[in-house]
């Protein structure tokens, strides 16, 4: 059996990336045959995919990502094979970017998610939140599967000169993503602002993720820093694997406001590297935690940072959310979400 993937673009640090490259890897361990393709340019991991031209007759099924407008698109609608799965990993609403106006794809995104509806057989999401978004466009054929995650992954020995740095008498709070409007990176600096001015002065905020995309909204954040005069917050960009690695584990609380996301990995990621997490309330953050980490349904700055002393400084409290939340990361493991793949392939 040939089963190939095609997605918009392959490149380090990025979670849907690294889903697809574990699934070529989980078909292929079951006999699969399984080639991945992107768009001339839109790879930056040499050696695990092929450009788009290079496409040869369909096989048996085809998978296509779809999570940003992409040339992909219309290549993808235009092949015949025993079954077209579209995996929806979620598109960020243009609204977010209203302030941004060179970030169109957003809306041309949605405006090919549309387009698409005629030409896939089934479409997989990871969440009934990105369910009802494709409902609501007419979308028939939907099945929710959790996300499929190497957590292997984070067994990896983590960056020891980060480790020596910031593993001190200091609590550390963390957020791992994108530096993205939808993110709201800046209604956690405004929290950490409370709670390193009157809460706690040996305290650290890590703003873990890539900004190049967002230049715009990154001058924003180092604005407001600047604005607040706070210190000790660090916005990284890109950082390794094994630098991630360091900066969970010298945290001592997750803490999203995000307001839309598209795999929430980095809550899965937390709850697997027992950090605990503080979660605004919105559809996908709440059905990765389930009755886990602790969600916020307000972003009341004095309250969020006053939860983020209780479960920073030990005690019950982070106990008891620690051990729910490995309780529930235990159904994210890929040896119980892969078979459920292969049942939607016929493998």
């Amino acid at each position: 059996m040939r089963i190939d993937q095609i997605t918009p673009l392959l490149k380090y640090g990025d979670a849907i990336s690294h889903t697809v490259l574990y699934l070529q890897e989980r078909l292929k361990n079951t006999g699969v045959v399984s080639n991945i393709y992107t768009p001339a340019g839109k790879r930056e991991i040499g050696g695990r995919s092929l450009d788009l031209h290079e496409f040869q007759e369909p096989g048996d099924q085809i998978i296509y990502h779809m999570f940003m407008d992409s040339q992909a698109a219309q290549f993808v609608a235009g092949l015949k094979a025993r079954q077209k799965i579209m995996v929806y990993h979620g598109i960020v609403p243009p609204e977010y970017f209203s302030d941004y106006p060179s970030r169109t794809h957003q809306l041309r995104g949605r405006e090919e998610l549309k387009f698409l509806k005629n030409y896939m057989d089934l479409v997989i999401t990871n969440y009934k939140y990105h369910e009802r978004e494709l409902h609501e466009l007419g979308f028939e054929r939907t099945l929710v599967l959790p996300p499929l995650v190497n957590l292997g992954d984070y067994d990896r020995e983590p960056d020891p000169h980060l480790l020596k740095l910031y593993r001190d008498d200091h609590v550390n709070l963390l957020f791992a993503g994108r530096i993205s409007p939808n993110n709201k990176q800046e209604d956690i600096i405004s929290v950490f602002n409370y709670y390193h001015k009157r809460v706690n002065q040996k305290s650290r905020l890590f703003l873990v993720g890539e900004y190049r995309g967002n230049p715009g909204y990154y001058r924003k954040l180092l604005a407001l820093v600047n604005e607040l005069q706070i210190k000790n917050v660090f916005i990284t960009g890109r950082v390794s694997f094994a630098q991630l690695l360091a900066y969970y584990q010298v945290s001592h609380v997750f803490l999203s406001m995000s307001e839309y996301e598209g795999t929430c990995t980095s809550l899965i990621e937390a709850m697997y590297l027992k950090v605990p997490v503080i979660a605004y309330h919105f559809g996908v953050a709440a059905e990765v935690l389930g009755e886990a980490g602790r969600l916020i349904r307000d972003k009341d700055i004095r309250e969020t940072a006053r939860l983020v002393d209780r479960l920073a400084t030990g005690g019950q409290a982070r106990e008891r959310v620690l051990e729910r939340q490995s309780a529930r990361v235990a159904g994210f493991h890929p040896d119980q979400v892969f078979p459920k793949y292969q049942e939607v392939l016929n493998l």
